[in-house]
């Protein structure tokens, strides 16, 4: 019983870890967009 809630608990940090790297993705290719502006006028 133990081992399968601990098994549980890391995908359900392994999930969060992940959706935080697609966040910090999504900010960062926002910001190069921003960044590219500059360059484009």
């Amino acid at each position: 019983m133990l081992d399968i809630n601990f098994n549980q608990i890391i995908e359900m940090i392994e999930k969060r870890k992940n959706n935080a790297y697609k966040k910090v993705n999504e900010e960062m290719v926002l910001l190069y967009l921003e960044v590219g502006k500059f360059y484009m006028n």
